[in-house]
């Protein structure tokens, strides 16, 4: 019997030694020959006992990442580059103190941001989807890495290659709207317009239009939701700046406006709240949790003390789910 006992451990022994000792060891030579989906199984395993060691998770994202690409290679199903993506980003969601591998992970979400540039969309929306995701893709990209110069000059290309796209189809939208008279398509030319001056930040003419078409969208009540709101009118007045808004419900259920989620976003970057003390200095005062009926409109001033020398960009409003609206001054 202690022969068999002295057998059964030096077994283990030698199973150990061949399997190359710990799950994380055993992990990272699956993760060198190129088996990803075996270094994903040894590192669950070794983090089930180590939960809260950063280097597993780094090593479990990278694991995930490659076997997403892996697929892509092979089937160029978006979906499997994605999919394994987004198990990877349970894991790391956002730089590391390891420059390293924030320059690994930072090639991975170029390579991810091209899979989705070189995809097939099946219709419009899925379209813009990619779209996104490819300008979201390289952007992470170089937060994770600024001297990622794959991703800085696909970034820049794509930029210079739709600016124009944007911004003459936002223009085209602009002038039929006043044509026509037709208040969804200025909304529509605020879009492009907008996606335009990202694209070429500072260009002379997207910023005339844009503040043009502003000034339309401004007082617009958009048929969107839950809750919508626009700006009637404005103004500055003794250091204070005063909003007249009008707030819809388009649902069918009774909703509440607050008005301390009202906020203004100023040129410097701050968000102003409300004053309610001074708002309650005007007629028709928006000051406390007021209920909207289904269908129904709401009127109210707001007031919000202003910085000096301070420029109002827009004007947000948050919902309790984190939802917000926001709307564009001129």
């Amino acid at each position: 019997m202690r022969y068999l006992s002295i057998l059964s451990i030096i077994i283990i022994f030698i199973l150990l030694y061949a399997c190359g000792g710990s799950e994380m060891e055993q992990g990272d030579k699956s993760y060198a020959g190129g088996n990803y989906t075996m270094a994903i199984n040894h590192y669950l395993k070794f983090k089930k006992e180590h939960a809260n060691d950063s280097l597993i998770n780094k090593k479990l994202a990278l694991a995930y990442f490659q076997k997403g690409k892996e697929l892509y290679g092979k089937t160029k199903n978006i979906k499997s580059f994605s999919g394994n993506f987004s198990k990877a980003e349970r894991y790391v969601d956002s730089p590391q103190d390891d420059p390293g591998f924030n320059k690994t992970y930072s090639g991975l979400l170029y390579d991810l941001a091209m899979a989705y540039h070189n995809s097939r969309p099946e219709n419009e929306v899925q379209k813009e989807q990619f779209f996104t995701n490819t300008l979201d893709y390289l952007n992470l990209a170089l937060e994770f890495d600024g001297n990622n110069t794959q991703a800085e000059e696909a970034l820049q290309k794509i930029y210079d290659e739709n600016f124009e796209a944007m911004f003459n189809k936002g223009l085209d939208l602009y002038k039929r709207a006043g044509r026509e008279k037709n208040n969804d398509l200025y909304v529509s030319a605020e879009y492009y317009l907008t996606r335009a001056d990202h694209f070429n930040p500072g260009d002379p003419k997207t910023e005339e239009y844009l503040s043009k078409v502003r000034r339309k969208t401004l007082s617009i009540l958009r048929n969107s939701g839950p809750v919508s709101f626009c700006v009637v009118g404005y103004k500055k007045e003794k250091g204070y700046f005063l909003a007249d808004i009008t707030a819809s419900n388009f649902t069918r259920q009774t909703l509440e406006i607050d008005p301390q989620l009202f906020q203004l976003e100023l040129d410097d970057g701050s968000l102003i709240n409300v004053d309610g003390k001074k708002t309650a200095d005007y007629d028709n005062a928006l000051t406390e949790k007021t209920t909207i009926e289904p269908r129904k409109l709401l009127d109210g001033v707001l007031a919000f003390k202003l910085p000096p020398k301070t420029k109002v960009l827009t004007m947000i409003y948050t919902n309790s789910d984190g939802q917000e609206v926001r709307k564009y001054f001129p």
